[in-house]
Formats: C-alpha cells, sequence, structure tokens
C-alpha cells in the first residue's frame, strides 16, 4: 500500500493551520482546564503589553501566537459590532491583533550572508530593513482592517500624507518592487546615488494635509524614520477607535543577522501605549550563537519541551485531545486508539518529551512503518532510526551555530549519558534527570546551548546539590528516546518508562555532576578544529585553534582561502523531503525537481498541482522551508 504523509494527522507545522476556529480549537490548554483565556500562555500574551515566548521546535510556540490572534480578534470583532460603546468601560480595550510570520524572509528580501557585505553597507542594509519592516507592519494593519470589514472609506495619516485605505494598493506594490529588487540591488542603488524606485505615491482621491508643503508621495528613507511610523499609527487607532496594536511575530529567526536591528527597533517603542507585542523565539536564538538581550519592557514566557511535566497526573491527557482531534478532522478514522494502542501512545509521549509536534511526526512515522496497521508495538530498530534521524543528526548539522563541535557535544553526552546508564543499572526505577554545578553550566554554556535547541536535554528547574558546600545549579532531563539510543534504559525500565519518569521525578531521583575539575576530566582534550575547510580535509593547520573567525576570508596561519561554497536550494532535489511516491511523482510531472521551484511556487503554486490541495500544499512548502533553516 503507497504509504502517505499528510492524510492521518494533517500539518506538523502550525504555520499550515489556517488562522480561524479551528485552531482553538486544536490548541492544547496548559493548565488543563477547558477555558482558552485562563491558559497561562494566551493569558500572558492577553494581560502584558509586551511579551517574548520562548521554546524549543515544536513545542507549539507559532500555535499560541495564532491562538492568541483568533482570541483577541474575537474579542474586537465582538466590541466593534455586538455590544454598544457605552456599555464599555476603561478597562475594555479594543486592540488590532496583527500576525506577523518571518519565514521565508531570507528567501525573499535578505541577503543570504552578512560576510558578502562591507562595513558601509551593514549600516544601510539595516536603514533599508526598517523601512521594509515598518511598512510590511502597516500593510498588515490594513489587511487586519479589511479582513475585519471595517469602513475602507474613511481619512487617516499615513506617513504625513492624509489618505484612505486605497493606499494599500501602493504599499502592496512597493513591497513587491522590494522583494523583486532584493536588498543588494536596493544598497548599490544607494551607493551610486541612484533612485531605487521604490516608493508610495498619493493614489487618485488622496487628500493632502492642507500645509504648504504637500505629500505628494513617500520615499524609502521616509519609510524608516520611527517618528513618522508613530504618526500613522496613532491616525490609525484613532480614525477605527482602537486602543493599541498587538503585534504577533513568528519565526524572527528567519531575520538571520538583522535580527539585531528587529530588537533595536522594538526598543524604540518603550514608553508608546499603541503598541504591544508577543515575540517567538529560541532560548539560544540568535544565528552562531550572537546573542541581544530582550527588550526591557518585555516578559519572558518560556515554553517548557516538555510541556505536560510528568508530576502532572493527566499530562497525557494534553496530547491525546491533540491527536484525537487531528484524527477526526484530518482522516477516515474515528479515534487515535484505531492506529495505535494507549500503551504505546502513553509511552511515546513520555520517550518524546510531550513535543507536541515530535509526537505528531513520530505517530505518523509508526503508522506508515507498519504498513498503515495499527501499531501495538514499536522495535528497537524504529527507536533507533528515529532518535539518529531526528535526534543526533540534527544535533551535528546544528552545531556550528552555537560555536561548539560536534565531537564536543559528543562527549559531554557520553559523559551524562554513561553515568545514566550505571545509575539505571544499579536501580529499579530508571531516571533521565541529572544536574549540573553553575560552575559547569558556564563552562559549557554553548554545547548545552546546542542540545536543548536540539531538543536533546531540556531544562528543568534550578536545583540545590544540598550538602554544606551550598552548590546550586539546573537540573535537566535526557529525552527519553535519546537514553534508548546510548542505551541507558534495560529493557524492563523502557517498558515501565512512563511510571519510571513520574516516579524519579516526584522523588527528585537524579545524578549530580558538581565537580567541574571532574567533569572535564571525564569529557577529556578535545582536538576541536573549527576550520570552515575541515570538513573538506582541507585544513592542514590547527595553530588557529581557538582564534578562527568567521570573518576571516583568508587563513592567517597559512594563507589558504577560508571561503566555503555551499550548496544551494536551486541545486538540491525534492527527494531530501521524504515525500511520499505519490507526492514526488505529481511534483516532478510539474516540473518542480528543486527546493527552489518549490519556494518559488510558493503555496498557491503548489494548490494548481492535481493531487495536491492546501493541507498537502502548505505541509510540502513548511517541509521545505524547515529543511532549508536548518541545512543551508
Amino acid at each position: 500500500m503507497e504509504k502517505e504523509t499528510s492524510t492521518l494527522l494533517g500539518p506538523l507545522m502550525a504555520d499550515s493551520l489556517e488562522e480561524n476556529d479551528s485552531i482553538v480549537r486544536e490548541y492544547i490548554i496548559s493548565n488543563g482546564g477547558s477555558d482558552i483565556i485562563d491558559d497561562k500562555y494566551i493569558s500572558s500574551i492577553l494581560g502584558d503589553e509586551r511579551v517574548v515566548i520562548s521554546g524549543v521546535r515544536g513545542t507549539g510556540k507559532t500555535m499560541i501566537l495564532k491562538v492568541a490572534n483568533e482570541v483577541i480578534k474575537k474579542d474586537l470583532d465582538y466590541k466593534l459590532h455586538y455590544i454598544n460603546e457605552w456599555d464599555l468601560d476603561e478597562r475594555d480595550k479594543k486592540i488590532l491583533p496583527v500576525f506577523i510570520s518571518f519565514s521565508g524572509f531570507k528567501d525573499e528580501v535578505s541577503l543570504q550572508d552578512e560576510s558578502t557585505l562591507v562595513d558601509g553597507e551593514v549600516r544601510s542594509i539595516r536603514e533599508i530593513f526598517r523601512s521594509y519592516f515598518f511598512i510590511t507592519i502597516l500593510q498588515e494593519i490594513l489587511g487586519t482592517i479589511k479582513n475585519l470589514k471595517l469602513d475602507e472609506e474613511v481619512e487617516f495619516n499615513f506617513f504625513g500624507l492624509r489618505t484612505k485605505f486605497g493606499i494599500k494598493k501602493e504599499i502592496d506594490k512597493a513591497i513587491r518592487d522590494f522583494k523583486r529588487k532584493g536588498f543588494q540591488e536596493i544598497v548599490t542603488c544607494r551607493k551610486n546615488g541612484i533612485d531605487s524606485g521604490i516608493k508610495i505615491k498619493a493614489f487618485e482621491g488622496a487628500l493632502n494635509l492642507g500645509s504648504t508643503t504637500e505629500v505628494k508621495e513617500i520615499l524609502l528613507n521616509d519609510m524608516q524614520k520611527v517618528s513618522l511610523f508613530k504618526e500613522t499609527t496613532d491616525s490609525i487607532c484613532k480614525t477605527y477607535g482602537f486602543d493599541k496594536v498587538m503585534f504577533l511575530f513568528d519565526e524572527v529567526h528567519y531575520l538571520r543577522y538583522l535580527q539585531s536591528e528587529f530588537f533595536d527597533t522594538l526598543f524604540g517603542f518603550r514608553g508608546y501605549n499603541r503598541i504591544g507585542y508577543a515575540i517567538s523565539i529560541y532560548p539560544a536564538f540568535m544565528d552562531y550563537g550572537d546573542r541581544f538581550d530582550i527588550p526591557d519592557d518585555a516578559k519572558e514566557v518560556p515554553v517548557s519541551n516538555t510541556l505536560y511535566k510528568p508530576t502532572k497526573d493527566d499530562f497525557e491527557r494534553h496530547l491525546l485531545n491533540l491527536l484525537e482531534n487531528r484524527i477526526k478532522t484530518y482522516s477516515k478514522f474515528k479515534s487515535i486508539f484505531d492506529i495505535i494502542t494507549e500503551s504505546v501512545l502513553k509511552q511515546l509521549i513520555v520517550m518524546l518529551n510531550g513535543n507536541p509536534r515530535m509526537l505528531l511526526q513520530c505517530v505518523d512515522y509508526l503508522y506508515r512503518n507498519n504498513g498503515q496497521g495499527k501499531v501495538s508495538d514499536f522495535n528497537q530498530s524504529e527507536i533507533l532510526d528515529i532518535a539518529n534521524k531526528w535526534y543526533v543528526e540534527y544535533y551535528k548539522k546544528q552545531a556550528k551555530r552555537y560555536k561548539t563541535s560536534p565531537e564536543r557535544a559528543k562527549q559531554f553526552l557520553n559523559v551524562i549519558t554513561d553515568r545514566l546508564k550505571s545509575y539505571n543499572v544499579r536501580n529499579e526505577k530508571a531516571t533521565v534527570f541529572f544536574a549540573l554545578s553553575d560552575e559547569i553550566c558556564d563552562e559549557y554554556t554553548e554545547t548545552i546551548d546546542l542540545l536543548v535547541y536540539s531538543r536533546i536535554i531540556e531544562k528543568i528547574k534550578l536545583s540545590s546539590f544540598g550538602g554544606q558546600e551550598g552548590i546550586k545549579g539546573v537540573l535537566y532531563s535526557l529525552t527519553p528516546i535519546v537514553g534508548c539510543y546510548y542505551s541507558i534504559f534495560t529493557n524492563k525500565q523502557i517498558s515501565a518508562l512512563p511510571e519510571c519518569v513520574k516516579y524519579c521525578i516526584d522523588k527528585d531521583n537524579k545524578i549530580q555532576f558538581s565537580s567541574s575539575v571532574r567533569f572535564n576530566r571525564e569529557v577529556g582534550t578535545i582536538n576541536k578544529n573549527d576550520c570552515p575547510r575541515a570538513e573538506e580535509g582541507n585544513c592542514v593547520d590547527y595553530k588557529c585553534k581557538g582564534t578562527y573567525s568567521e570573518n576571516w576570508t583568508i587563513c592567517p596561519f597559512t594563507g589558504m582561502s577560508l571561503k566555503v561554497i555551499k550548496k544551494t536550494s536551486r541545486e538540491i532535489d525534492i527527494n531530501v523531503l521524504d515525500l511520499s511516491d505519490r507526492l514526488m511523482k505529481r511534483l516532478r510531472e510539474a516540473n518542480i525537481n528543486t527546493l527552489h521551484d518549490i519556494i518559488s511556487n510558493g503555496k498557491s503554486g503548489l494548490q494548481k498541482i492535481q493531487y495536491i490541495k492546501q493541507v498537502r500544499a502548505n505541509m510540502i512548502y513548511d517541509l521545505t522551508k524547515e529543511y532549508i533553516d536548518d541545512n543551508l
């Protein structure tokens, strides 16, 4: 029977879910209740003006933002259309939600690599980005107003131009021109004193401000002015009766090196009460390990990988509800237990650390691997395949982001897993918990960040080691399926893993690493070579160990070129996406053979292909985006 990837449980990523009531229905409420308003993540966005939602991939950050968007939109619609103004008090705020995802930003607008720029160009790029950022935000504001079916004939001030809603057509055109040209061409135009041609002209029927200087067009330089952006936001809010605009920024990591400019812009909104925002980020979220402080008026709300803690008696119930909703929506089955037994499913939830996306992916994988028959067990080879493909190989590819090496991470993991294995041999109840002293955490920050990002370990809480020394540290858990890969459990312990994990966290059963000296001795001396040519076997000198800079183009010790030529999306075949045979055939028949072909066609283009409708198109597009982000 031909395997399928999209009809069983629906999209694996929230980006593929349309923004409507179904999103709210598919959201797993974190507190176990039924009222979405009381959910700790949604309530943090509704209750605070500025929030940063942090967590590793697959924990539901995008889902949180999309659900918050729907909740705020529904509240605004009610206050605008279904209740009298005099029945509202000063606590009833009219908030306009605007969801903005930067997924695909580097493909559509940005340069691939900052290293291709000289210093003067970096400054220009950041100024141009601010123009793009502001104009995109305003485009989304007007688009949201249109979707809410509000009056489009009223007047407002747009960057000094007194105009009406029809200005949106000019904004759309400017953004299309921006994406078509790209940053490099626009920077080149600025350097050569050439007009880039990106401007917003007053459309027919626009009004002037009645001043001596009539505003007829808004140039690219005008679009980056914070004062004009605030004036425009004020005018739109007053015109439509909004108290503020709540921006929901997703996939900020796609901004790459321009993240610093994004956060600098947000710093500029301090004290400005017309704007609130929620941002989804990774715990250590900047490309290649660079870190920027979040705005000091923002509250950070972490979304744990182990979102449903084993300390809760019903922690499985939330994920079971997710799967039940998905199976009824996207498949012919009436219950998730038609395709997998309850005992196996609960075991998977624990083995995958409760990560929603990984659970969807794993159930789908086991079902297809079982010939689309009911999953009543899983074998060792399947577990090893999952752990290797989705965890071990993943962290190896991501090591450079965190200024560490795969070898260092591997040896770090070996120390942890060897000690866990030794503990589990001696004790009936297996543990996956380990505590690292603050000293060890400081010394191995980059490696720990890498392993957290790759979902291999998870920070649980601050920890005390007890005793007279008063050693402080952090409690972590090793994702159990990775523990299986490293053979830290006996067969008996694997079958009883849910009970073991619950027992150990309740009893605080863990291994402890308090001595930095001993830990370093166990890790051992690593012959680390960060040269970008090392993987090619062309690095001939280790003198630069510890001093290598990514800005080098020539090795100062050998004179060797350090330029790395990477494959582009135009050169990578679609077979890397592991799609079904039928989908591959349909794509190739439509002359779509590379990742670039998928990105160029977009979701709407993919939907024109026979057999590929909205759900499949979204799934293919998002898988492609994820592959490009991980590997290119």
